[in-house]
């Protein structure tokens, strides 16, 4: 379990000229959140007989400025791989403050191809949006996307998971891919 660190405070002057104090979100709850799925998940897999499945879940967070090109490139992706998944339930657009993400559960060393190719899920995605006006930032996001995943997963296939990867995606493109490990456990090394 990691150990809890104190969240830095912003003393900042609103527009008003008040004073104003803020901490970003304590992310603890759903670290713990995560930690607990992820040993059932683990634990799950170790058992005599389990067959697990090696993941590596990329979380990608999206932009309001870039969402509808990243939504449709996401849904001609899907289609192209058969169309079993969807984007049809999630918002035509995204609110000026507002952030989207989606965690893709991909095969453990799998990356995109040569020619563009994106590699297929192995399990459910999941799909997701956040307010920066409370505060979160794509980190935040992915963070409770991944716990809310993890815990999905528990009744599901047996799975060893990797460290999750962090996108951001922009309307310049998508950023490079960074680890998350959360200071946990992780039964698999990250890529």
């Amino acid at each position: 379990m990691p150990l809890l660190r104190l969240a830095p405070l912003k003393v900042c002057r609103d527009a008003a000229g008040g004073v104003r104090i803020a901490a970003p979100p304590d992310r603890s709850p759903v670290v713990v959140r995560a930690a607990t799925a992820l040993t059932e998940l683990t634990r799950r897999a170790g058992a005599d007989g389990a067959r697990p499945v090696d993941v590596q879940p990329v979380v990608q967070v999206c932009d309001p400025e870039a969402y509808a090109r990243w939504r449709s490139g996401r849904e001609v992706v899907w289609r192209a791989q058969g169309g079993r998944y969807t984007t049809a339930s999630w918002p035509a657009a995204l609110a000026p403050d507002e952030m989207a993400a989606v965690l893709l559960p991909l095969a453990a060393g799998a990356a995109a191809r040569p020619g563009g190719k994106a590699p297929r899920v192995v399990a459910d995605p999941l799909f997701s949006t956040g307010s920066r006006a409370k505060g979160a930032e794509a980190e935040d996001v992915a963070l409770g996307l991944l716990a809310e995943w993890l815990r999905r997963s528990v009744p599901g296939p047996a799975l060893r998971v990797a460290p999750p990867l962090l996108e951001l995606v922009t309307a310049a493109g998508t950023g490079p891919r960074r680890g998350l490990d959360l200071g946990l456990d992780w039964p698999l090394a990250g890529a």
